[in-house]
Order: C-alpha cells, then structure tokens, then sequence
C-alpha cells in the first residue's frame, strides 16, 4: 500500500511543478497594449532609442540585434516611464514598445521605460 500512495504523491507533485512552470511562462511573456489596435497585428520590440524627433513625434529603436524600428509617436500613445519626447530619452536604457502598423506608418500603442537596475 505504501508504494501506491508514494506513486500518487509524486504525480501530485508533477503536476504542481508544471502548472508553476507553465504560470511561469506567462508572466514572462508581455502583455498587450489596453487600447483597440483594430484589425491590425500588435507588433512588440526592445531595445534602445537610437534618435529622437520630438517635432515630427518619432523616434527609432534599434534591438540588440541591430533592427532598427523608425516608430511614431502620438497623443494616443501610452507612456510609462516618461512624460515628453525628448532627447535626454536617448541614453543607455531599455524601452519595451508594442506599436500597429497602420498607412505605411509604425504607430506606437505603448511605449515603456525599462528601470535601470544597475550600480
């Protein structure tokens, strides 16, 4: 009898360690912007702001793999992180952004400052 309650134990436990994993999983995984993107895909990139435009409200991101995104800011836009496009933006910080493409333009949904967690 020991040995059935044993196997029973261990597959509870199984079980457990994969719904964690798999929640795990998906508070990796970055949520999408609250804001109607319409029929278009919401698209997402990291990586840092490159050049800024605060006439034109644009900027672009460049990856760590070298992609580089011209994106366009607007009223609409959600900011975290920061308040105004400006050129101090330019720095060595991270920035998650989901953005539509819509008319031949990228145009930012959601534009978040990552926090610098360095000394």
């Amino acid at each position: 009898m020991p040995d059935r309650s044993l196997r029973i134990t261990s597959r509870v436990h199984a079980t457990l360690a994969c719904l964690v994993v798999v929640t795990l999983l998906f508070a990796c995984t970055p949520a999408l912007p609250e804001r109607s993107a319409g029929d278009a895909e919401v698209q997402y990139i990291y990586g840092m702001i490159t050049e800024v435009s605060p006439q034109q409200s644009a900027l672009v991101i460049e990856t760590s793999k070298g992609l580089r995104v011209p994106l366009a800011l607007d009223e609409q836009s959600e900011k975290i992180g920061f308040t105004s496009l400006d050129k101090d933006l330019v720095e060595e910080r991270n920035f998650k952004v989901w953005y539509v493409t819509e008319d031949g333009t990228d145009r930012i949904l959601r534009i978040e400052k990552v926090p610098y967690l360095g000394c």
